[in-house]
C-alpha cells in the first residue's frame, strides 16, 4: 500500500502510462484484499496526488467535480494535450509607409509658410 500511495508521475511520462502503472498496483492491493475494487475514489485521489505539478494544478477543479475515475482520466488526457500544444507566436505587423517625394516638398512648403 505504501507503493500505491507514494507513486508519482515521472517527468515526460504520459498520464496514460502513469494511470496504468497505478492501476496495476491498485489491482495487486485488491488481490491482497487491502482495498475493494469499488474504491475507485481512492484510486482517483492517488492519481491526482501523484501528477506532475502543472497538470495537478490545472486539474483540481475536475478532480473535485468528476466522481467517475474513467471520466476524470479522460479529462486529464485532454488537459495534458492542451499543455503539450506549442503556443503560437503572434507577429506584429508594421505599417507600410510610402513617402512620395511630392509629399516631402509639400511638407517643406508648409513648414516654410509656418515659419513666415
Amino acid at each position: 500500500m505504501r507503493k500505491f500511495y507514494s507513486s508519482q508521475q515521472q517527468d515526460n511520462e504520459p498520464v496514460v502510462k502513469y494511470a496504468m502503472r497505478l492501476e496495476e498496483i491498485f489491482d495487486q492491493a485488491v488481490q491482497l484484499k487491502a482495498v475493494r475494487r469499488t474504491d475507485t475514489e481512492i484510486l482517483k485521489k492517488v492519481l491526482h496526488a501523484g501528477l506532475i505539478r502543472d497538470l495537478k494544478h490545472m486539474s483540481i477543479y475536475q478532480c473535485d467535480k468528476i466522481e467517475n475515475y474513467d471520466e476524470f482520466k479522460r479529462e486529464l488526457r485532454k488537459i495534458e494535450t492542451e499543455l503539450k500544444e506549442p503556443v503560437k507566436e503572434t507577429k506584429s505587423c508594421k505599417a507600410a509607409i510610402k513617402v512620395n517625394p511630392q509629399e516631402t516638398t509639400d511638407l517643406s512648403e508648409m513648414k516654410s509658410l509656418l515659419h513666415q
